[in-house]
């Protein structure tokens, strides 16, 4: 079992991912690619809204 110090949760932001290529590289690993990107990724998406906090930066980090 590893300790807490050895843990790494990562950023809290993910603007954060775009600075350091061994966080990028993680970031492309956890991020979870599912049904709502692939609606995103649509030609007749245009926008993506929504509460702070909902994730609209980690897509737009991760695309």
């Amino acid at each position: 079992m590893k300790a807490l110090s050895e843990i790494d949760l990562g950023y809290g932001d993910a603007t954060n991912y775009r600075n350091n290529k061994r966080m990028t590289q993680m970031f492309n690993e956890i991020f979870v690619k599912d049904e709502n990107l692939e609606r995103l990724l649509r030609e007749d998406s245009f926008f993506l809204i929504g509460e702070k906090g909902t994730g609209k930066t980690a897509y737009a980090t991760f695309l």
